[in-house]
């Protein structure tokens, strides 16, 4: 029962706060990677996977660090993207990793869009003092794409192996 209950809410909770923190900050925290990592090394001998699987999953999370940091380097997103990237593909596994990639491309993109409409109208006065709103409004704030990898990992999340054991 207690397993079923972590299966439920570390993934998500975890996905939730990065994208809601992101939206308000711009940065992801180490912690909620962290977190996701943890739960997944205490999770993972009650999930039913194989040494085998498992190491696959482990692999891929892995290769998306190396690509994250890669990507962060060359300035495409930042590094609490690129970790949070890394430990969800790590849940998610090489079967469901792909999808999640192109979920975030797409929820990214119209994430993008949403973010250069706010660039081009003027805040409400009653919204004018609310300080992460206004880095939006201003541009002193990049994309916050956390909330496009949460969004993306919350929808792949129901197809994946770990609800389907419960």
């Amino acid at each position: 029962m207690l397993y079923e209950y972590c299966v439920l809410l570390i993934f998500p909770f975890a996905l939730i706060y990065a994208g809601i923190s992101d939206a308000m900050s711009f940065t992801i925290s180490n912690k909620i990677s962290l977190v996701l990592i943890a739960g997944f090394i205490l999770l993972v001998p009650f999930s039913g996977l194989t040494l085998a699987e498992i190491g696959s999953h482990v692999f891929v999370g892995f290769l998306m660090l190396i690509v994250g940091f890669i990507l962060f380097a060359r300035g495409c997103f930042g590094g609490g993207d690129a970790k949070l990237i890394a430990a969800t593909s790590l849940w998610l596994g090489p079967e469901y990793t792909g999808m999640f990639l192109l979920f975030a491309a797409f929820y990214g993109g119209i994430l993008s869009l949403v973010i250069m409409k706010i660039y081009s109208t003027p805040l409400p006065t009653f919204l004018s003092n609310q300080k992460w709103l206004v880095n939006y409004q201003t541009g002193a704030a990049a994309i916050p794409y956390g909330i496009a990898i949460g969004l993306s990992g919350l929808s792949v999340y129901p197809y994946s192996h770990w609800l389907g054991l419960i």
